[in-house]
């Protein structure tokens, strides 16, 4: 994930193990750039003032999303989570 450089797709900054709950077990912990807007926050915005997104609001993020995807597919890694 350190590799994975680009403007539509989040870096890991750090990573590091800890101690799980069960005795033997280990947590992956990922440090990631903190991100304050996401489109959730942004059409819960909308839906509070009773408004629809803007049209190229939507098509600005869907660029961004499917730009992002791009990327992380020319490097052969499948996305299987991916969330507003």
């Amino acid at each position: 994930m350190k590799e994975l450089v680009h403007p539509n797709v989040i870096r890991m900054q750090h990573a590091f193990f800890t101690q799980g709950e069960h005795e033997g077990d280990s947590v992956l912990n990922i440090v990631m750039d903190f991100v304050p807007l996401t489109i959730t926050k942004v059409i819960s915005h909308f839906k509070t003032m009773q408004k629809s997104v803007h049209p190229l609001l939507i098509k600005l993020y869907s660029y961004q999303l499917i730009r992002g995807l791009a990327y992380i597919h020319s490097k052969n890694i499948m996305h299987r989570d991916i969330k507003p």
